[in-house]
């Protein structure tokens, strides 16, 4: 209901958009290079932004990962995550972040999320990621799900909640001219 209800207000197409947002929005909008939009949902463990926060959880980089699965196994892989995943990466030094499934498909994707502390734990985790080890058990696991999957790595914004510790309030605004 909450996800429909800001939908409604983002689609309004100015009938009910804050006029003040106007000039934010418009240079926003130039700042887009494309994608695909996903709503997602978190599998049912997953921390909230301020108990990550409160953790400390924190990455120089992340590891964002788009895991394809047959359609109806995303509560399976979610599943595989808790019991393996999370204990082959966190030997290599990642944390999670979150796990997510894609709303509206046919139960055949999650996205993972996974903070590294710095790129010499990311470079050894892609050397062990075919090395053997608790990864080489995981990638299996993996495979026996029929899962396929593309990994990019990502660095967090200036205002990133990860980054400063907590969720960006209205006193972080910038000037316009500092955006762009």
């Amino acid at each position: 209901e909450g996800l429909a209800a800001n939908l409604a207000h983002e689609t309004a197409g100015g009938r009910d958009q804050d006029p003040s947002l106007a000039e934010w929005w418009s240079v926003a909008a130039s700042l887009r290079r494309g994608g695909l939009d996903r709503i997602l949902v978190p599998e049912d463990r997953s921390r909230s932004i301020e108990d990550l926060c409160a953790a400390g959880v924190r990455g120089e980089l992340y590891c964002h990962e788009l895991v394809r699965v047959p359609p109806g196994r995303a509560f399976e892989l979610l599943a595989a995550v808790r019991a393996q995943g999370e204990a082959a990466y966190g030997g290599e030094g990642l944390v999670s972040v979150g796990a997510f499934r894609t709303a509206m498909r046919a139960d055949d994707e999650c996205l993972l999320l996974w903070a590294c502390p710095d790129w010499g734990t990311w470079a050894a985790f892609e050397r062990a990621w075919h090395g053997g080890g608790e990864l080489d058990g995981w990638r299996k696991a993996l495979l026996d799900l029929g899962a396929s999957w593309e990994r990019t790595v990502l660095v967090d914004s200036a205002l990133a909640p990860l980054r400063i510790g907590r969720q960006p309030g209205e006193a972080d605004r910038r000037p316009l001219d500092e955006i762009g």
